[in-house]
């Protein structure tokens, strides 16, 4: 059965990874709530990525399912040959599934996650929809972010990234993040964000955007620019003004918490 918003070529498959999750980076579903939400990580991420927003949740009765995208979780090199529609189809499963027990969910996606979920959005009825520094803009006025990604893979076979590290329940420090990912990712990622800058005015659902003004990863104008193109007759934008790009672990996750549960359950938030 043909997906809504997602096409193929004949050569994009995804291929079968052998590799186990690493710990720390599996899926998980918290709360037992009657509303429930489908959390959507960021390149080379992990559900951990999104794991304190969902414990936030799940307090505050709002039940989520943090999800592991296709060709994380277990080695860089699993990402090579992966593209942006084995991720959509991941998430169309993903959703699926939870709107088959609940009857309100939500999806929340961060950096090129909220890019992934724009697109879903687009293209499916979404009850409600948040986008956490979604990258849409050039991070250089000069140049366009898909040339820039291009020509960064046509020179270099990976990229390098900062290992952000949390601690696991036993108390042991672990990377939630690649230190690394393969340059052709980037390819798929810019062909993504391409798409998704054309479609943002098919998205109808209730809409919260949050922005941060410092975002070195997404570029700080892509939040006002979705905002502007959405057809969402609800649509908020927060602008944040002291965090980074990791904005659910950075000095306004408190804000950033607040506002995303009040959004999801309806209630104006100051």
């Amino acid at each position: 059965m043909q997906i809504p918003g997602l096409t193929r070529r004949g050569e994009d498959q995804i291929q079968p990874r052998e590799r186990k999750t690493i710990k720390g980076y599996e899926p998980y579903t918290l709360g037992a709530g009657r509303r429930a939400c489908l959390l959507v990580h960021g390149i080379a991420g992990s559900p951990a990525q999104m794991r304190g927003l969902a414990e936030a949740l799940a307090i505050s009765g709002i039940t989520a399912r943090g999800t592991l995208l296709p060709g994380h979780g277990t080695h860089p090199d699993d990402l090579d040959g992966i593209v942006w529609q084995d991720w959509y189809e991941h998430i169309h499963k993903e959703y699926c599934g939870l709107k088959s027990e609940f009857d309100d969910v939500s999806l929340v996606g961060f950096s090129i996650g909220a890019a992934l979920a724009a697109h879903y959005a687009a293209y499916n009825h979404i009850d409600r929809l948040v986008l956490l520094n979604v990258p849409l803009c050039p991070l250089n006025d000069r140049f366009p972010t898909s040339l820039m990604l291009r020509l960064y893979g046509a020179f270099f076979k990976t990229v390098k990234g900062r290992p952000e590290k949390l601690v696991d329940a036993d108390g042991e420090p672990f990377s939630y993040v690649y230190d690394r990912v393969p340059t052709a990712i980037l390819r798929t990622m810019s062909e993504l964000i391409e798409i998704v800058r054309e479609r943002l005015d098919r998205i109808h659902s209730p809409v919260l955007i949050i922005q941060s003004r410092n975002d070195k990863v997404s570029g700080s104008k892509s939040g006002p620019l979705a905002y502007q193109r959405v057809s969402s007759s609800d649509k908020r934008l927060v602008m944040l003004e002291r965090s980074g790009h990791s904005i659910m672990m950075d000095v306004e996750q408190e804000l950033v918490f607040r506002q995303i549960i009040g959004f999801l359950k309806g209630e104006t938030v100051q």
